[in-house]
């Protein structure tokens, strides 16, 4: 996450008072449309692709996505690849072959899945990176962190999408004795969970 995102994130916080502001209705249902729905796996920085070219042993090979989302294939240089389906993935290399291998058949599979982590930082018992279930909410990504300390109020869920990155801040003491549990939104792999 950018300084400038993390200072506004803590700036948020500190302002807290009790109770601490929640997200506003149209704010919380944008941010809400940002959580990655879709059952179909998208390809992921860190994954180990294995890409196949029908007759074309060259072209076939091993690659490992890059952090800028892209990777390299012989003939034809870098392309993008993150947020792919692996059907969409075979298309896009259909086409970019389209000129060396006309009608080319290509395959992909995933042989190392990246695995999908969240942050959880400040007033709980043990901040850090987690790994990140498919489904998993807040509540359950603080469990993960050893659950809040006694000093902790507010928290703030920050989303990044693309360029830009989406706030969700709520009161915790509602949350954890019930009376909000609609508050306990699903989280998304790379969000940051600030608790303060």
């Amino acid at each position: 996450m950018s300084g400038g995102i993390f200072a506004l994130a803590c700036g948020l916080l500190v302002s807290c008072q009790t109770p601490c502001p929640t997200t506003e209705p149209s704010l919380r249902a944008a941010f809400l449309a940002a959580y990655p729905s879709s059952r179909i796996y998208q390809v992921q920085v860190g994954d180990r692709l294995r890409l196949e070219v029908w007759q074309n042993p060259q072209l076939s090979k091993e690659v490992l996505v890059q952090p800028d989302g892209q990777i390299s294939l012989p003939l034809v240089g870098r392309v993008k690849v993150v947020g792919l389906s692996l059907d969409a993935l075979q298309d896009h290399l259909r086409q970019k072959l389209q000129s060396i291998v006309p009608d080319a058949v290509v395959w992909a599979s995933v042989r190392e899945f990246q695995p999908q982590t969240i942050s959880v930082q400040g007033q709980v018992h043990r901040s850090g990176s987690y790994p990140l279930a498919r489904g998993d909410s807040f509540l359950d990504v603080l469990a993960k962190a050893g659950g809040a300390t006694e000093k902790a109020q507010c928290v703030l869920i920050v989303r990044r999408q693309q360029d830009k990155s989406l706030l969700y801040q709520l009161s915790l003491n509602p949350l954890l004795n019930g009376s909000s549990l609609q508050h306990n939104i699903p989280v998304a792999a790379k969000d940051l969970v600030i608790v303060q």
